[in-house]
């Protein structure tokens, strides 16, 4: 569906299924109004940031929600990864933060899949 479309049933589908986490690819942090909203009262929505936009969002983003919803992501291979790397690099966000976004939020998600075998 069409992002528009999409956001406003993204509560709805939060409240029926709590513990599984959505993770959204590529949304672009262009939507504050909308993001923002939803870092704070969604906590099993992730944003995976191989899209963002501008330089800042990743500082106030975890300045205001933490860095436990935001995903590394590289958008290969239609997206060159080295822009966000840069912006993730160069953020004014702690180490442990840095470490977070780029493999440690995956890896804790991850860790919670259960497997069939």
């Amino acid at each position: 569906k069409p992002l528009k479309q999409f956001f406003p049933e993204l509560p709805t589908i939060c409240a029926e299924y709590p513990d599984v986490p959505l993770i959204l690819l590529r949304t672009g942090f262009n939507r504050s109004r909308v993001i923002f909203p939803i870092l704070e009262k969604l906590p099993n929505v992730y944003f995976d940031i191989s899209v963002m936009l501008d330089c800042g969002q990743i500082d106030e983003i975890v300045e205001r929600y933490g860095s436990r919803n935001l995903l590394f992501g590289s958008g290969l291979p239609v997206y060159e990864p080295s822009g966000v790397l840069g912006l993730l690099y160069y953020s004014q966000i702690s180490q442990t933060d840095k470490e977070n976004i780029a493999y440690g939020n995956w890896k804790r998600l991850e860790g919670g899949i259960l497997y069939d075998n």
